[in-house]
């Protein structure tokens, strides 16, 4: 009975997980035919997206660039990722290079090479498999992800947002779905303090707030969330994986 609820359940999250898809596919035609975009209002410059983080940061001074200029007085190399989104917070970033993941690329040749010239990049219909490199819920995407970050000579990024805003509303409710997402992202961050920053669907909040206390107290993982953003920072001596039983 309990193997059958089982398959049951994994049943279900499949048929979810491809309706997600199949609205991802449809998206991205949309958004590739439409220069504005479907999801213009999301972007945004650097205010915009520190409007909706500052919350997780403690006292006056520190912002999450913090980070980002101490290492780079250092001498050393940042990158940033922007998940669901257009990278238009880049150019404002203390970064080095800079890769975005979206539905669709709609950028001229012009921008396109002007972005190149300043280490920015989209990932987007990479190797010919266009619906597989759009779609955040598929391997492919993470490995060009990777690749990427292999190629450019990082060991992960120094910061990951994820600001989807209604992009959310196209994937599976599954608190799973989250999960493994979340995962993704934090495999893919610098081991050396790392940041991801991510807004969450509001359906998880109880979900998040007890996950965060267990990773911080019992993991000694550096986990907040606080009025639906989540942030998560990496170290060396964390694990390589974060753990999966909640969220």
């Amino acid at each position: 009975m309990v193997l059958i609820e089982a398959n049951t359940e994994r049943n279900q999250r499949i048929v979810f997980i491809r309706s997600a898809r199949k609205t991802i596919r449809e998206n991205a035609r949309i958004e590739a035919t439409n220069p504005s975009g479907i999801w213009s209002f999301c972007d945004g410059n650097r205010d915009s997206y520190w409007e909706d983080f500052k919350g997780l940061y403690q006292g006056n001074e520190e912002t999450f660039e913090t980070k980002l200029i101490a290492r780079r007085q250092a001498g050393q190399k940042v990158c940033a990722l922007d998940l669901m989104g257009r990278g238009t917070i880049f150019s404002e970033l203390p970064i080095d290079a800079g890769l975005a993941v979206t539905l669709a690329d709609t950028r001229s040749q012009y921008e396109t090479a002007t972005d190149a010239r300043s280490g920015f990049y989209i990932v987007d219909g990479w190797g010919r498999k266009e619906e597989k490199s759009r779609d955040i819920l598929s391997k492919h995407t993470w490995g060009n992800i990777r690749k990427w970050l292999h190629c450019m000579g990082f060991s992960g990024f120094q910061i990951i947002f994820c600001r989807p805003i209604a992009g959310f509303n196209d994937l599976p409710r599954d608190p799973s779905v989250f999960s493994w997402l979340l995962q993704q992202g934090y495999s893919c961050l610098d081991p050396n303090g790392g940041e991801l920053l991510c807004s969450v669907p509001r359906r998880f909040s109880t979900i998040l707030m007890s996950w965060t206390n267990n990773v911080a107290t019992q993991r000694g993982i550096n986990a907040i969330y606080v009025g639906d953003v989540l942030r998560v920072v990496r170290k060396i001596e964390n694990p390589d994986q974060l753990p999966t039983n909640n969220p």
